[in-house]
């Protein structure tokens, strides 16, 4: 991406002195305000319902409304520089300060032109499905939290490790950088639709089975946006590369599966995410819910299900359960 400008405090021999006042200018014709009416206007008030939260969607809900609070308080957070750098650009006092002989945005400490480009998207191809060998596909439970999955023998994800990494997704798939200014739904300068810039794998505990790999690792196979909204009835975006949002407008999109249709209920009654899981494959659907951050332009109420994810991980490298006694007597 091409460096913006920058504004030096001093110039070196020969260099010649910057016009900021057209920075600013040029600055405010690149990142201008927008409205996100049209593009959310499927939000319409006959879909709406009171939404329903369990007890851990209500402390999540609570503890992402305390972070944003904590993110836009000023020059506090990298998340809130963006926004308050935006917002500056579309501020006569910036246009006034600049101005001003001697005056430059280099003696002011934060914001400034620095945090406004953001990481264009990229392709995020997933693991091949080649990897999963059916006959290793043997029904295994998960334990409920990280410190029973260190005491078994054999290594699995706990619920609670799956549930933090879908909350890291969630927060990558729409950071608050991104979102840019928004003074109201109407008047949005540097909104960036939601997208994915990464996509982690979920690592092994440090203490492992004894005839597992150093490296054994969770890959991703599937990461699908699963839209509840803006369809007659729920579907699912069929993407390899997990694109932002608004490449998912020519992608393909396909009803939900075995897994996903019952799994979408739990999510409506309250939970967070269900799992089902193998000894080499887990599947997980993840909810998107409304925090305070999303009311800035999202018409709808806070906890209200906004999509959801479906993932499909694959343990890599595969093993045999027929290498593991405990599975091999149970079945």
């Amino acid at each position: 991406m091409q460096k913006l400008q920058q504004f030096p405090g001093h110039l070196a021999k020969g260099e010649k002195p910057v016009d900021k006042v057209a920075v600013v200018e040029r600055l405010r014709k690149r990142y201008p305000y927008e409205s996100l009416t049209e593009r959310l206007s499927y939000e319409t008030s006959a879909r709406r319902t009171v939404p329903k939260r369990s007890e851990s969607a209500a402390k999540w809900l609570a503890a992402k409304d305390k972070q944003f609070s904590a993110a836009t308080a000023k020059g506090m957070h990298y998340r809130a520089m963006r926004a308050e750098s935006l917002g500056m650009l579309h501020e006569e006092e910036l246009k006034t300060f600049v101005g001003k002989p001697g005056a430059g945005l280099a003696r002011m400490p934060v914001p400034g032109p620095s945090y406004l480009p953001q990481s264009e998207s990229r392709n995020l191809p997933l693991a091949d499905a080649d990897m999963l060998q059916p006959d290793f596909d043997v029904a295994v439970t998960l334990p409920a939290k990280q410190t029973e999955a260190a005491n078994q023998r054999i290594y699995l994800p706990s619920i609670e490790s799956m549930q933090h990494y879908h909350f890291n997704s969630e927060n990558t798939f729409a950071s608050a950088p991104s979102l840019g200014y928004i003074k109201s739904r109407n008047q949005v300068a540097g909104f960036q639709p939601h997208g994915r810039s990464f996509i982690q794998r979920l690592s092994t505990l440090k203490r492992r089975p004894c005839y597992t790999r150093a490296k054994e690792l969770w890959a991703v196979h599937r990461m699908e946006l699963v839209s509840l909204l803006k369809h007659e009835t729920p579907g699912v975006y069929v993407s390899r590369n997990v694109p932002r949002m608004e490449e998912l407008r020519d992608a393909k999109f396909r009803p939900l599966n075995d897994f996903e249709t019952p799994s979408l209920k739990k999510l409506i009654d309250g939970e967070d995410v269900v799992v089902s899981a193998s000894l080499n494959r887990i599947q997980m659907l993840g909810s998107l819910r409304a925090t305070k951050e999303c009311q800035q332009c999202h018409s709808v109420e806070r906890g209200a299900l906004l999509g959801a994810f479906s993932y499909e991980l694959l343990r890599d490298p595969q093993i045999d359960p027929s290498e593991v006694p405990e599975l091999a007597e149970a079945n």
